[in-house]
């Protein structure tokens, strides 16, 4: 547990940062603006609100803004094929090389982790898929070592997401990194993927130190699809409950809000998405409603 109770200090506060799939619609420049006026630390950048040949603009203008980049998500994101929101090739070797190019590309701005899924296993049985990911994974892991930087593998949920990972639970994660066997590869925790997996709170305790960022979001009690998030607090998931037990596990990194509220761009027109609203709006009830679960962890170590 923490030792801030049992010392009298004041732990710090919490770094928030927003994916910039939060808010689809804006541009980088105006993500920087907006997550400065409302207080944020941080901004999780997405690869594509970088535009060609304007990257060295827009690294001076994060860094003028005084924003740091927390966990970012590369456009090439998976060994393999992924979905729609994800398009690339089907040779695995082209995805590769895109995925280091990605990593190459998100360099100058030093993020603090950069997001990597499996991909599905669509025809390949589970072991020609877990061979690719791992060999994959291993040769984007030592380009992302040359730039001193860090990957984070994310677990997702096979529920509302069948067969389009390889893991989906902190231990299957932890297997695979350590099949990798590249000391700069993080789990990316998402409490969407996460928060219904089995003894979620010890092994969230358990392993916080293996966490290289926590995206979060809140699950809709009569959800309708994948792309049907919603804000921190607006939800089911007792979000200060997994924040007590990051904390106390040690974790002081990033807590990324990361929303997917389909418009009609990925087929669900939601006539309630959150990509409907004014980008501004989102980002702060997704600042207070973090605020809110932070304040109310100590209620429920507790319960």
């Amino acid at each position: 547990m923490s030792d801030a109770g049992a010392t009298g200090t004041t732990p710090a506060p919490p770094l928030f940062s927003s994916c910039q799939f939060t808010t689809p619609d804006t541009s980088f420049e105006q993500d920087l603006a907006l997550l400065s006026e409302i207080g944020a630390q941080g901004i999780g950048i997405c690869e594509f609100k970088l535009r060609a040949g304007e990257e060295t603009a827009q690294l001076e203008a994060m860094q003028a803004s005084g924003l740091r980049a927390s966990v970012c998500m590369p456009a090439n994101i998976a060994p393999l094929p992924t979905g729609v929101v994800f398009p690339g090739p089907d040779d695995i070797d082209q995805r590769i090389e895109l995925m280091c190019a990605s990593v190459r590309r998100f360099a100058p701005f030093q993020p603090e982790s950069i997001v990597v899924i499996t991909g599905a296993l669509r025809e390949r049985t589970p072991q020609q898929a877990r061979r690719i990911v791992v060999e994959g994974l291993r040769e984007v892991a030592q380009v992302a070592a040359l730039e001193n930087l860090r990957l984070g593998l994310e677990p997702q949920r096979v529920d509302v997401l069948p067969g389009r990972s390889l893991v989906s639970t902190i231990p299957d994660t932890l297997d695979l990194i350590e099949e990798i066997g590249a000391d700069n590869i993080d789990i990316v925790y998402d409490v969407y993927h996460l928060f219904e997996t089995e003894d979620i709170i010890e092994l969230t305790r358990r392993h916080a130190g293996a966490f290289g960022g926590v995206h979060i979001c809140d699950w809709r009690r009569e959800t309708r699809g994948w792309m049907d998030r919603v804000l921190p607090g607006d939800g089911v998931i007792d979000l200060p409950a997994l924040f007590a037990a990051l904390e106390d596990g040690g974790y002081d990194g990033w807590y990324d809000l990361e929303v997917f509220s389909d418009d009609g761009r990925y087929g669900a027109d939601y006539a309630d998405s959150l990509w409907k609203l004014p980008p501004r709006q989102v980002l702060e009830a997704g600042l207070a409603g973090f605020k809110h679960a932070w304040e109310l962890r100590a209620g429920a170590r507790d319960a």
